[in-house]
């Protein structure tokens, strides 16, 4: 039986010289600011999400805004809403922001009984947004003048779709 000198030989970790070794590169994505206003964009994903920080569930819904000849991209900016604490999400009354934004993405009208209020509804449609500056952090503090961003405070309008 042949044996395997490697195999039988004990493993070296060979580590590079102090001077040598490199720290690993760490990635942060800064978020888009723009000029707070009216503008057309369109919304490109939604997800729902549980938030450990917070302890409950979101729903976030990315939006490519656009200029004025929906060609030239501005920014990407996000919806957030609220979807409740407990074992899942859920829109627990016909004031939360989630219920009415789905109605105006559905035409309009309510869901049907037994409808799941899906995020389907929102993904590959155009719409009026109002985009508005976040200027505090988590904590609420008031952030420096380079870490302010943009999200969408409000869907005005969906132009196409439903």
């Amino acid at each position: 039986m042949a044996t395997n000198p490697q195999r039988n030989s004990p493993k070296r970790l060979v580590r590079a010289p102090k001077n040598l070794r490199q720290e690993p590169e760490i990635a942060f994505r800064y978020h888009d600011h723009i000029e707070p206003g009216e503008y057309v964009g369109y919304c490109r994903s939604a997800q729902i999400y549980f938030d450990q920080n917070y302890r409950r569930w979101g729903c976030c819904l990315q939006f490519d805004v656009f200029a004025g000849d929906r060609i030239t991209l501005i920014a990407k900016v996000t919806k957030f809403f609220n979807l409740g604490e407990g074992d899942k999400p859920a829109a627990r009354s016909r004031r939360r922001h989630y219920w009415i934004a789905w109605c105006a993405a559905n035409g309009g009208r309510p869901p049907r009984r037994g409808d799941q209020l899906s995020t389907r509804i929102f993904v590959r449609r155009y719409a009026k947004v109002r985009v508005v500056d976040v200027t505090k952090n988590s904590a609420g503090v008031v952030a420096g003048a380079d870490m302010v961003y943009s999200k969408v405070s409000e869907i005005l309008a969906w132009e196409t779709g439903g």
